[in-house]
């Protein structure tokens, strides 16, 4: 998924390049896809001091800039909307109460837009005061009541977003109407920012009037318009300022315009309504009109367990069995067949969220429990050597059952523009993202899918009796065919070609595991 960064900035060109934008470098952000909105009279030394970035000409004033971002970007798009005085953010510690600075940046936003697009909302926003004990009293990590959304970090999907019209209070304005709007405004209770909006010379405090009366000016505009929403209260130093109260009627939806949806490809046929969207194994067929022996293994093991089978192909397959469906799909054959598999795995999971897919060389010996929604298969890293790890698992994409499916867009999204450099593996663009979006916990064990190595495929053929190689861990037919949360065998199709494999031995693992 993309996003823009939008800055606002007046009068700080020095303070942004020692905050917020030293911030982005940290965390290798794209500086390229960083905006930065300024006076005209600016325009150059902006332009000068951040050569990397886009300046854009934007309006004076708090509110001004900020509906100006607005109009500036695409409907659709998806803005990550910074302070230019941002020190960094901080993740509290539930165990500790202790603030630490936030490790992945990018992480951070991806997960937040991966709950915009969960939540159904368009804007989500950070604790606005830095302190742990505060911060760990709200019981939910991310809520969607009315929340005061502090201006500095502000993450929302361009979609009609409602115009600021003061200057003082204008992130409460704009938490308020956003709420008034989507029913919902997103906070995420576990994440506060720090930042020097009061004390640094420029932005908010340039020309602004911003004192006592002016403040308590702009608070009573917005508590006489929305009075079941607004309280005027008094802080411990004399300053007015904002509580939202709680009406006791959900809001009525008075600014929503027609929703504005990003472009995607034409969506394949869902067909998971077959019977049952855990009952439907999708999978990836390109090569002769006749399946090869070891996939009508697979095959078979799959509809023997009841399963309704989908092959997306671009060929006529001969002599399948009729209770197999066919989805044909058009493909770019100047790819490899892998990536052709890859791009149509993650198209169709981009589109149907909750869908299984399995590659055609998993021979399945029990069924997978239809009550885990959940699942990224993988392998068994190596023990020793070279490219020993200390990992229990190691994810690969042999089968992905994931109900969230913002990742295979985003993974999707790249993918795409992975094709001009000649990215051969696009499996791998999927795995950076696992951690990205947080999906560690989904990651089932390696016994569980691959509990043949590859290693130890050639002998598959010959013997049943294996050396464990790479300190990996070695698994016996008796126990696959007995060991309940063992629910099929990677058979690594690619290793079956390179040492062209055909007919196995009597009592071998092969022959052990088909009978």
């Amino acid at each position: 998924m993309s996003y823009k960064i939008a800055i606002p900035s007046l009068k700080r060109s020095k303070p942004l390049q020692n905050l917020t934008y030293a911030l982005l470098k940290k965390h290798n952000i794209d500086l390229s896809n960083v905006y930065i909105f300024v006076i005209d009279s600016e325009y150059e030394l902006y332009k000068e001091c951040f050569p990397e970035s886009k300046i854009v000409i934007g309006r004076f004033g708090a509110k001004n800039n900020k509906n100006y971002i607005q109009d500036y970007f695409k409907q659709g798009e998806y803005i990550i909307q910074l302070d230019d005085d941002i020190k960094d953010l901080f993740l509290v510690d539930s165990d500790t109460q202790k603030l630490e600075p936030i490790e992945d940046l990018e992480k951070f936003i991806f997960n937040s837009l991966s709950a915009i697009d969960a939540y159904k909302c368009n804007v989500l926003g950070v604790y606005p005061i830095k302190n742990g004990l505060f911060m760990l009293n709200n019981k939910e990590t991310i809520s969607s009541n009315l929340n005061y959304l502090c201006g500095a970090c502000l993450i929302y999907l361009n979609n009609n977003r409602p115009v600021r019209s003061v200057n003082l209070v204008e992130d409460y304005e704009y938490s308020l109407l956003s709420f008034l709007q989507d029913g919902k405004v997103l906070r995420n209770n576990r994440v506060c920012v720090e930042a020097n909006q009061y004390t640094l010379a420029g932005g908010l405090q340039y020309n602004n009037n911003r004192n006592k009366d002016n403040k308590h000016a702009e608070i009573m505009k917005l508590k006489n318009k929305y009075p079941d929403y607004i309280a005027l209260v008094k802080k411990h130093n004399g300053q007015p300022d904002i509580k939202f109260k709680s009406p006791s009627t959900p809001p009525k939806k008075i600014l929503r315009k027609k929703k504005v949806t990003i472009a995607e490809p034409e969506p394949s046929k869902d067909l998971s309504y077959l019977v049952g969207i855990n009952n439907v194994l999708h999978t990836y067929y390109t090569g002769d009109t006749t399946l090869p022996s070891i996939f009508n293994k697979c095959l078979n093991s799959w509809l023997k367990l009841e399963y309704k089978v989908v092959i997306h192909t671009n060929i006529n397959i001969n002599d399948l069995p009729k209770e197999v469906v066919i989805q044909a799909v058009t493909v770019d054959t100047e790819l490899l067949p892998a990536q052709q598999a890859d791009l149509v795995r993650f198209k169709y999971l981009s589109e149907n969220a909750g869908a299984s897919w399995i590659d055609f060389d998993i021979f399945l010996v029990r069924r997978i429990p239809d009550d885990i929604n959940n699942i990224i298969s993988s392998e068994q890293p190596n023990r020793k050597g070279g490219y020993k790890s200390e990992k229990t698992d190691t994810p690969n994409i042999g089968f992905l059952r994931l109900e969230d499916n913002q990742i295979f867009k985003m993974t999707l999204n790249k993918c795409y523009k992975a094709k001009v450099n000649k990215v051969t593996c696009y499996m791998n663009v999927f795995l950076k993202l696992i951690s990205k979006c947080y999906h560690e916990d989904k990651v089932v064990s390696w016994r569980s899918f691959c509990p043949l190595d590859w290693s130890n495929l050639k002998e598959s053929f010959t013997t049943n009796k294996f050396v464990s190689k790479y300190g990996k861990e070695l698994i016996s037919v008796e126990e696959i065919k007995n060991n309940e949360e063992i629910y099929g065998v990677h058979l690594w199709n690619s290793f079956i070609q390179k040492h062209k494999l055909t007919n196995y031995k009597d009592s071998s693992f092969m022959d052990l595991l088909f009978t």
